[in-house]
């Protein structure tokens, strides 16, 4: 099993890239995809940014992404629900008025377990583990991060 990150699932859980065949997560429906403490949910209407409504006008709500590790859902618009033969998550994003929308998360979050570090990242064989993070221009830098070797977390990386 694999270490289940934001950019992992955010992104591999769009449904233009299940679409086009670029995403990890392709064809994994119904499948362990991450550590059974992992829950990710994108919603509109919690936290974070409220938007109900996405730019088609479809309804925002909460969508469960992965389920006690189990992949449940793709993040879709209408075009790409239609294409993939899913509902309609609400998640059609564009950019400006003139633009098509395309698949994009809200408020994208991993739910809290009652687990400890070790526990959520046993089954993990390599991997970097960040503890802390900075924004700055839009871009996230991690401050501490720890490489994960098997079962442990080891030595701490130079930000």
């Amino acid at each position: 099993m694999d270490c289940y990150s934001t950019r992992r699932s955010g992104t591999g859980s769009e449904g233009n890239a299940v679409e086009a065949g670029s995403s990890v997560l392709a064809s994994l429906l119904g499948q362990r995809v991450a550590s059974e403490y992992v829950t990710i949910i994108d919603e509109g209407v919690g936290g974070g940014c409220f938007m109900p409504y996405d730019d088609e006008g479809v309804r925002k709500g909460r969508t469960v992404i992965v389920e006690g590790g189990i992949l449940k859902n793709y993040l879709t618009s209408r075009q790409v629900a239609c294409k993939l033969g899913i509902e309609v998550t609400g998640n059609g994003r564009a950019q400006d008025y003139a633009a098509a929308p395309i698949v994009r998360q809200t408020n994208y979050y991993m739910l809290p377990e009652d687990c400890s570090v070790e526990e959520l990242i046993e089954d993990v064989g390599g991997g970097i583990y960040v503890t802390g993070k900075e924004v700055k221009e839009r871009v996230i830098d991690a401050l501490r991060a720890k490489s994960i070797e098997t079962k442990k977390l080891d030595v701490m990386l130079e930000p």
